[in-house]
């Protein structure tokens, strides 16, 4: 954190001169006559800069690009935003990785070409939140004093008008503060998604966001040459007492701007930000000066260092009346949130006005979070539940690896005592417990609560905010070590599972006679069916399911099968097979991208809202959002639950279903 008045600090880019013909690029610059002239000033006022060539110059006291001509005295890229040339190199790295994974074999399976020039990526599609600003609540720094915070903008608002100034002071201040959160930020100024078709009249495209291109603004130097415009402070961004966009025509459009975050989901749900050693007082000052005093305070960290620092866990006090806080928005890119919120109230609102609901700083289409999440702060109720869907899902996986260690644990049989007698009484111990439920991978809608008669605690005097205290059983397989016990006809083995199923019943229900600690947390009656029985465990419903590979071994080396033999094996298939695959695919998924879950479930309820639900099933669902998250080429994953639903909803309704399979391969085979 340099201070921002300090040029000696700044680091130098490189820059390019363009060579002149017969010269390589440093003959051009050696013998351009600029140059000459700069080093000969240089040394008539050795000491004054740090500079000691013109290339050095322009290196350290230009922010932007810099490609010049070879005379040194005009910069190609000088009209170039920085925030536009980081965007060119994320996209020239993207489409390297996408040609390299390609000739290597690991992509997944889609085409280099059309992702890199026949799809059109628009703006929705490129950054995972968008922040609206109204550009008349935007108040200019005025001085720097005591208790005033140091002015890292606004400095060349004379030179590049109201709005461009703004747009750069955005840009810069928010890369500031959000740090290597965030790989873009960038303003955009107009278009609201895909153009129209020909077939619109002109009256109805002039009159529509949606047909105006956007245009890069941020950084963007707009000083007209004297006397070409009879109008020159509207074309500077400054009409009429306001502030406008001097690409936007829509009088409904003029007052505001909008900026586009990229996330890093590596680093972006950081909680503090930690400043520079308490020794450097420069550094210091700068770090207070970005953050305001009341923000920046000094904390002690494990390793014994006392710096000032920041802190992200909570949300402010007096935060805005607009603003609702939802559980888990963490994989929203809440703690991004929170930081834009506080510099753009610190930086750019004045203090009368930051608590409005007029100037309520938010990400769009945040609210939709409401249809699958409560809000986390309750002000009229303190007793109220508050609901989180991740605890909610965490709490199902908690009791379900408990019933899993369970099971396994009093399958085995003692040492040195009979096969037999294991405390379940099962002559076959249990080798793996599997989950298959939308419960145990993060996609249930409304994931179950704890039922006080299924062994659950009591929940009678507590409101539920969501979530359902009855539902679906959460199904489960077991499997049991191989052995040379089972029968090798088809109908034996079928009554030998049953038989199982019986037995372990029986065997929880003597443990609970016997007053076994083990068996606390079991509630409620036992259901035994041919194929499955069900039971109630830490206040949640069960529906267990065993898998017999002898069996499916057997089905696959019939020669001849009967039409019931086929259809047997198609179901034991799907059932044990495809639906175990299906589950950790989906789960390793949602581990990986924190917000596909959440993704999952809103868009059920879109289904849901439009009459679907019986006609595309939970797994179809899951398998389009991992297509989302696992191949989005040419762009990168999603990392926001708002990015995430628009990116299914964009392949929802542009894959060709009928003439072309969608592939989901999150291993790149």
């Amino acid at each position: 954190y340099p201070p921002p008045s300090s040029k000696k600090k700044k680091k130098k880019k490189t820059a390019l001169v363009l060579p002149e013909n017969g010269m390589n690029e440093k003959q051009t610059y050696l013998d351009c006559i600029q140059n000459r002239l700069y080093a000969s000033d240089y040394k008539e006022n050795e000491g004054m800069e740090d500079s000691k060539t013109l290339l050095d110059c322009f290196k350290i006291n230009t922010d932007g690009p810099v490609f010049l001509d070879p005379t040194m005295t005009y910069n190609y890229f000088g009209l170039i935003s920085p925030s536009f040339i980081r965007d060119v190199q994320l996209e020239a790295k993207s489409a390297l990785k996408c040609m390299h994974q390609h000739s290597n074999g690991t992509s997944n399976g889609g085409n280099p070409f059309k992702q890199l020039f026949l799809e059109h990526c628009r703006f929705w599609r490129r950054y995972d939140a968008f922040v609206r600003l109204d550009l008349n609540t935007i108040n200019f720094p005025k001085s720097i004093g005591e208790d005033k915070i140091s002015c890292l903008w606004g400095d060349d608002r004379h030179d590049v008008g109201d709005f461009d100034a703004i747009s750069r002071g955005l840009v810069r201040v928010l890369r500031m503060a959000l740090g290597n959160r965030v790989t873009a930020i960038r303003v955009l100024s107009n278009g609201n998604g895909e153009k129209f078709g020909t077939n619109i009249s002109k009256e109805e495209k002039s009159s529509s966001i949606a047909s105006k291109t956007i245009v890069d603004s941020d950084e963007n130097i707009s000083i007209p040459i004297a006397g070409s415009l009879k109008d020159q402070t509207s074309f500077r961004g400054y009409q009429h007492g306001k502030i406008l966009s001097p690409v936007a025509k829509d009088k409904k459009q003029d007052s505001s701007i909008v900026v586009g975050v990229c996330l890093n989901p590596q680093t972006c749900q950081r909680l503090v930000d930690r400043g520079p050693p308490a020794d450097d007082t420069d550094a210091t000052a700068s770090f207070i000066s970005l953050w305001g005093k009341q923000r920046a305070q000094l904390r002690r960290f494990k390793d014994g260092a006392i710096v000032h620092a920041v802190v992200w866990n909570t949300v402010e006090h007096d935060s805005d009346e607009g603003y609702i806080q939802f559980s888990g928005d963490e994989r929203n890119g809440a703690i991004v949130e929170r930081i834009i919120r506080h510099i753009i109230k610190v930086h750019f609102n004045s203090d009368q006005d930051a608590n409005s609901k007029r100037n309520a700083v938010q990400f769009s289409l945040r609210g939709m979070s409401s249809l699958i999440e409560a809000p986390a702060v309750s002000s009229s109720n303190d007793d109220v539940k508050k609901f989180n869907s991740i605890a909610r899902h965490m709490d199902v996986m908690s009791a379900f690896d408990v019933l899993s260690i369970f099971l396994r644990k009093n399958s085995v049989s003692s040492a040195g005592s009979k096969l037999d007698s294991s405390p379940l009484g099962l002559p076959l111990a249990i080798d793996a417990v599997e989950g298959l439920s939308p419960c145990l991978r993060y996609s249930e809608l409304f994931p179950p609560t704890p039922h006080p008669l299924l062994g659950g605690t009591n929940i009678s005097d507590l409101k539920k905010v969501s979530g359902v205290a009855m539902g679906h059983p959460i199904l489960l397989q077991i499997r049991f070590e191989g052995s040379n016990k089972w029968p090798t006809d088809l109908k034996a083995m079928g009554a030998a599972k049953c038989a199982l199923l019986i037995q372990l019943a029986k065997g929880i229900e003597k443990m609970k006679e016997l007053g076994s600690v083990n068996c606390s947390g079991f509630g409620g009656p036992i259901n035994v069916n041919p194929t499955y029985i069900d039971l109630g465990f830490q206040g949640y419903s069960w529906r267990i399911m065993l898998r017999a590979d002898q069996e499916l071994k057997t089905l696959n080396s019939l020669r001849e099968p009967t039409p019931e033999a086929r259809t047997l094996r198609q179901t034991l298939t799907k059932q044990h097979i495809i639906r175990a695959t299906h589950h950790s695919l989906i789960h390793a998924v949602h581990t990986q991208h924190p917000s596909a879950g959440a993704v999952v479930r809103l868009l059920r309820r879109w289904i849901a809202a439009h009459m679907l639900s019986g006609l595309i099933p939970v797994e179809t669902v899951e398998l389009i959002v991992a297509s989302v998250f696992t191949a989005p080429a040419p762009l990168k994953a999603p990392s926001t639950i708002s990015s995430g639903f628009t990116r299914a909803l964009k392949l929802l309704s542009s894959h060709d279903w009928v003439r072309e399979p969608l592939i989901v391969d999150p291993h790149g085979h």
